[in-house]
């Protein structure tokens, strides 16, 4: 919520994919903008639809902006362009790859694995080499 500003920047935020679209950049997203009120009665000011394809084109200093349009208004008015524009500055997708991810992509680890015995009397080391790489 930004309060008091008929031009209000946003934060930058983060949302999963899988929440925002079901995973599908293609897929069609509503936006809907409320102009917010103290007593709850947030009063709507427009929408537009998109994609995550299509907001992701604004990187690099290139923009990307949606006509936020109240259909009520629309059809009402002859001359109704729109009520306010959503300019979106950057969106980024951004992969958080699991452990299982690199290991199926053919990453291979090295590496050594040592136990000791607390029970037995003599205390040793045991190195155990060990490889992980996946096979297809």
């Amino acid at each position: 919520v930004i309060k008091n500003t008929l031009d209000p920047v946003w934060k930058p935020f983060t949302v999963p994919l899988i929440s925002l679209c079901n995973g599908d950049v293609d897929r069609s997203i509503k936006v809907l903008c409320y102009d917010y009120d103290n007593d709850g009665g947030h009063d709507f000011i427009g929408e537009f639809q998109t994609t995550v394809s299509k907001m992701s084109e604004a990187q690099n200093s290139v923009e990307v902006e949606f006509d936020c349009i109240n259909p009520k208004k629309q059809k009402k008015k002859k001359n109704y362009k729109n009520s306010g524009v959503i300019i979106i500055r950057s969106c980024k997708i951004a992969h958080d790859y699991t452990f299982l991810d690199y290991i199926l992509g053919g990453c291979q680890l090295m590496f050594t694995v040592s136990t000791m015995s607390a029970l037995c009397s003599r205390c040793q080391l045991a190195f155990v080499p060990f490889s992980a790489s996946a096979v297809l």
